[in-house]
């Protein structure tokens, strides 16, 4: 277990990890990229859009304005990547970004959803495609005791307990969120139950013994982040 927390973007085509986030010096415009190439993923633009000194969040949020962040295979086009990359932001923050290799024990979070400037989660589409293209990733996920986050915008999340995959949505435990802040509470609790040796509602049970004080930790952590950038949004 490397103690890790790593994000998947779900896509109609298939779930996407992200592999890394970098830093960049602060004239280097923000870029997403393959597997660590140099070749450009279709959402670089709007990824640049989404990070850069004013119209960005992850510049007021981390005070960093300049990124490189590196995903498994292209995503094209669309929003809904945004709320995967703001809490992939988050976790770089505190240095518990995965690599997109879980090991048995770490945590997975799949989310979807935009993220606007007030940090207020928006509707995306296609939620019931994405989490049919998901389902051998989260069975697979569960076989290896990995923990699962799953969270979508509300409305979203609403209208697709209506639906055949509701019963998808329920063992993935998908939560539903109206702002980035619930996305990064519920990450943080579902952390908690990991260190805690508390089973997910995804993995089969684990022998991992208590560890209470480290989930009291990371929970401190991510509500010091929550903390800090509610002061940063005045």
């Amino acid at each position: 277990m490397t103690g890790k927390t790593h994000v998947v973007v779900p896509t109609t085509q298939g779930p996407v990890f992200i592999q890394a986030l970098t830093r960049e010096e602060p004239d280097v415009p923000s870029v997403v990229c393959l597997s660590g190439g140099s070749e450009s993923a279709g959402i670089s633009t709007a990824y640049y859009d989404f990070v850069k000194k004013g119209s960005g969040l992850s510049a007021r949020d981390t005070g960093h304005p300049a990124w490189r962040l590196d995903i498994e295979s292209d995503i094209s086009e669309g929003k809904s990547w945004q709320l995967a990359v703001f809490l992939a932001h988050i976790l770089e923050q505190r240095n518990q970004l995965g690599s997109g290799k879980p090991e048995p024990g770490d945590t997975v979070v799949w989310a979807t959803g935009q993220v606007r400037f007030d940090r207020a989660v928006g509707s995306i589409g296609h939620l019931e495609r994405k989490l049919d293209s998901s389902r051998r990733l989260i069975e697979r996920l569960g076989r290896r005791g990995v923990n699962v986050v799953a969270v979508a915008p509300q409305p979203d999340v609403e209208a697709v307990m209506a639906t055949p995959s509701a019963s998808a949505a329920s063992e993935l435990n998908l939560q539903g969120v109206a702002r980035g802040d619930e996305a990064i509470l519920q990450l943080g609790a579902a952390t908690s139950k990991r260190d805690a040796g508390q089973e997910s509602p995804v993995s089969r049970p684990s022998r991992a013994t208590s560890r209470a004080g480290a989930a009291l930790v990371i929970v401190a952590a991510l509500v010091g982040v929550l903390i800090t950038l509610n002061l940063g949004g005045l």
